[in-house]
């Protein structure tokens, strides 16, 4: 049945109450290699009911067969699969964003194609999380990192270097996250999920940002506008590191990064926060 307030879907088990449905987007470009692991990482969610949104954005290696065998298996796991192929190629951020806005759920998460959820509890807990506290959107602290699931490692990543303990102070204080964030990133954005009103009256994924530093935007955007976060305990996701990763292009990253921190600044420009703005600017100079 469909939410009279919002009109997404619920559902519900035999003797269980009403739950919602989560959609999770995965954007993928030639990940032959790895998108077939990364779906039954989600189809190992405990979670119910599910919606698996896949954008290819035109791949020319074997994505679109993975997928397609891909399609008996899902339909026996009570999950709805949703294939969007692009022609030509769009880049991440125009994927995400095309993922985001076709998908079901009243909750809508994002999981690279290279990456795997190894938490089969990740996204209930993390719904429970976001209901129980009425959060526009959510993260978890930390993540595993390694080449393969075998050899990962705990990686808890931070706003301050070695202060790790400062991250509570940054994390539930959206003009202090914003200002952090503009230094330095340590949110894992395959751990994002947000509920489908926010994001498509808010939007997040924008499709100029191509395949760098979309998700760096969307962060800052979320706490220029003051949205309400959860941050979650915990590594759900393996980080895979690989030499086809889009972060391992410096050079690209860094035309990104420099591109959304212009965009935020003239945002705050435009909106006369003029304290945040001079503070920025500052910050940068002092940077060099």
């Amino acid at each position: 049945m469909k939410c009279p307030e919002c009109g997404v879907m619920m559902t519900r088990g035999r003797g269980e109450a009403m739950k919602p449905l989560v959609s999770i987007v995965i954007p993928t470009f030639n990940r032959a290699a790895y998108l077939k692991e990364s779906i039954e990482s989600v189809i190992a969610q405990t979670y119910r009911p599910l919606e698996l949104v896949i954008v290819d954005d035109a791949s020319t290696d074997e994505t679109p067969k993975v997928i397609n065998d891909l399609n008996h298996t899902l339909a026996h796991q009570d999950i709805d699969l949703v294939i969007i192929r692009h022609k030509k190629n769009r880049g991440c951020g125009k994927s995400l964003d095309v993922g985001f806005r076709i998908a079901k759920g009243e909750y809508i998460s994002y999981l690279g194609s290279d990456d795997l959820l190894i938490d089969p509890d990740k996204t209930t807990k993390q719904v429970q999380e976001m209901m129980a506290e009425g959060s526009d959107w959510s993260y978890f602290r930390d993540m595993m990192v390694g080449t393969s699931p075998l050899d990962a490692h705990k990686f808890q990543p931070t706003f301050v270097p070695r202060l790790r303990i400062f991250n509570r102070v940054v994390e539930h204080r959206p003009r202090l996250r914003l200002l952090f964030l503009f230094w330095r990133n340590p949110i894992n954005s395959s751990s994002f999920m947000v509920r489908r009103i926010v994001y498509l009256e808010h939007g997040g994924w924008q499709p100029w940002t191509n395949n760098a530093d979309c998700d760096g935007l969307l962060l800052m955007t979320y706490s220029y506008l003051r949205l309400k976060c959860s941050v979650l305990d915990g590594a759900p996701l393996f980080y895979r590191v690989h030499e086809g990763q889009v972060s391992l292009n410096r050079n690209s990253m860094v035309k990104g990064k420099e591109a959304t921190r212009y965009h935020v600044m003239q945002l705050l420009k435009v909106q006369n926060e003029s304290v945040i703005y001079r503070t920025l600017a500052r910050m940068f100079w002092w940077l060099g």
